[in-house]
């Protein structure tokens, strides 16, 4: 399943939104903590992540781009784990139904 992440820029920060849920502000005057952010990217095993840039807002390029950029190296190492996984699944699966 595809999953859109949007990313956008607001008053002091960035606010992130995956799907339906409510975005979560990541504020520039504070510590990003992982668990914060793996939180907030609401992993499901076996999806596949999308990242939607939105519009910087008054916050410096350099600092929205970076953010996004940071986002977008985690979303891409997250759906290699997926595809890897879905491969190895399939792979086990296939090994476990054949006969010896």
């Amino acid at each position: 399943m595809m999953r859109l992440i949007k990313l956008e820029g607001i008053d002091g920060g960035i606010s992130m939104q995956v799907e339906d849920n409510d975005p979560t502000a990541f504020l520039l005057a504070d510590d990003i903590k992982a668990t914060e952010l793996f939180k907030a990217l609401d992993f499901h095993r076996g999806c596949q992540y999308e990242v939607e840039r939105g519009a910087s807002g008054e916050l410096a390029p350099g600092a929205f781009d970076g953010f996004c950029g940071l986002i977008e190296e985690i979303v891409q190492g997250i759906n290699k784990i997926s595809d890897s996984s879905d491969e190895t699944v399939t792979k086990l699966s296939s090994e476990e139904s054949m006969p010896d």
